[in-house]
């Protein structure tokens, strides 16, 4: 839910506005309502809402000075202004301080809901953008952590060697152990006790990381549909991979390569 403040000197436009708008339905909780300028600053610092509804002539504290001081705390607000002045000075100060819509009073619910809808929508894409980067990063920092620890457990065996270097020569094709393993004449037990001794992984494991890495070098090009990436990459069932990618990374292929636009 998006978290909201009401700030009018009226009791009943703020009764009005609890009991007549449609807050759920729009996801948003009211969670404080101010009869001023200064109190609706103190419950803006309190409860930290990310939209604000204020009028604009209040006492001891106007709108356009208490939109000012929220800002000045570094507070991420949008204002909806309700004022029963349409002076341009008013409107001026309140598009100033981030005011994302400025309506006079009386205002209709469905007016005030449809710009309500608008600055939700530009909230939660914000929050998803947000949200992304912090799972990229993440990502990336699981990737480092595993590129450490492959480095540090590279295997001194030639036939480890031999058998990574023939999974990335083949990792488009359908790979079993029993087929790495007759490349290398030794049985499929005796591989899969050296991955696990030398590489401190299973080969499945280690194709599956190796076959995501490559991926998403493909996924960042954007050239490639994701069901064409998932069969460059070894599998032809797209949904399987886009499981396994969504394991690997925290990201569907698709989240990734949204991820990825401004890089």
């Amino acid at each position: 839910m998006i978290k909201a403040l009401i700030v009018d000197d009226e009791y009943l436009v703020r009764l009005g506005l609890r009991k007549t708008i449609a807050w759920e339905r729009l996801g948003i909780e009211i969670v404080g309502e101010a009869e001023d300028g200064q109190t609706g600053l103190e419950e803006a610092l309190k409860h930290r809402p990310e939209i604000i509804i204020t009028d604009i002539k209040m006492p001891f504290l106007d709108g356009i000075e208490m939109m000012k001081q929220v800002k000045d705390s570094r507070l991420d607000v949008s204002f909806i202004v309700l004022s029963g002045y349409g002076d341009f000075e008013y409107a001026k100060g309140a598009i100033r301080y981030g005011a994302a819509e400025y309506l006079l009073k009386p205002v209709e619910n469905d007016k005030l809901e449809e710009v309500l809808e608008r600055v939700v929508g530009r909230i939660a894409g914000e929050r998803t953008v947000a949200r992304l980067g912090k799972e990229k990063v993440y990502a990336n920092l699981v990737a480092v952590l595993k590129t450490v620890r492959m480095r540090k457990t590279k295997s001194a065996s030639p036939l480890i060697d031999q058998a990574v270097a023939y999974i990335h020569g083949h990792y488009a094709e359908e790979l079993s152990i029993a087929a790495i393993a007759e490349q290398l004449h030794i049985s499929p037990s005796y591989l899969m006790h050296l991955f696990k001794e030398d590489m401190h992984c299973t080969v499945v494991d280690y194709v599956t990381e190796y076959r995501i890495g490559q991926a998403k070098r493909f996924l960042k090009e954007r050239t490639y549909k994701i069901y064409e990436v998932s069969a460059m990459v070894g599998y032809q069932d797209h949904r399987y991979f886009g499981q396994l990618f969504k394991k690997a990374t925290g990201l569907t292929p698709r989240e990734f390569v949204k991820s990825t636009l401004y890089e």
